[in-house]
């Protein structure tokens, strides 16, 4: 009988031993910001706290680049109604910060401020991870306005780079075609 109690004892203290590794943890962590999936079209975002480390007044916004390339340029249009009475308003900046630019102006007879944040590079994957590849997150945060009053329109900058290079392009082609013609007519005489 001593030898099944022995035998017993040594198997519940080698199962307590092996089971010790996965015991039941649980935490309250603050809520993320909600995200939002970007894919290029103008997208209405509203706030949430931003969580352990902020202000308890900045609000932030999670945003996925789902838009199927780099964004290098990005427009944040916020109504003036939103911002209690705010006159100074301005980019926020630090180490942070994925643009190198940012300008804001007045717009729609003054009914709403938009931000102009231009030189980032806010990358694109379409093999990323959407919960653990950070490199396709941005993340919008304001300051000075409580975050639940506030509601921002997101839409990437127009290039006119590309839209200057293209119809540059096109007009040295259609110079060539026409030399090409008048070349042609002139030796075929």
């Amino acid at each position: 009988m001593i030898k099944i109690v022995r035998s017993l004892f040594f198997c519940l203290l080698i199962f307590g031993l092996t089971r010790a590794s996965y015991a039941f943890k649980l935490g309250v962590l603050d809520a993320p910001p909600p995200t939002y999936d970007f894919t290029g079209a103008p997208l209405e975002i509203s706030f949430s706290s931003c969580g352990a480390g902020f202000s308890s007044n900045d609000g932030c916004a999670s945003i996925i680049n789902g838009t199927g390339a780099t964004i290098t340029s990005l427009l944040v249009d916020v109504p003036v109604s939103d911002l209690a009475g705010q006159t100074s308003v301005s980019c926020l900046g630090g180490t942070g910060s994925l643009f190198t630019s940012c300008i804001v102006s007045e717009i729609d007879n003054q009914t709403q401020y938009q931000f102009d944040f231009t030189g980032g590079d806010i990358p694109y994957s379409p093999f990323s991870n959407r919960d653990t590849d950070d490199a396709t997150f941005f993340q919008i945060e304001e300051q000075g306005v409580n975050y639940n009053d506030i509601t921002a329109n997101v839409a990437m900058a127009p290039e006119p780079a590309s839209f200057w290079l293209l119809a540059s392009g096109m007009l040295l082609l259609g110079g060539f075609l026409y030399r090409r013609r008048l070349w042609s007519s002139t030796v075929g005489c």
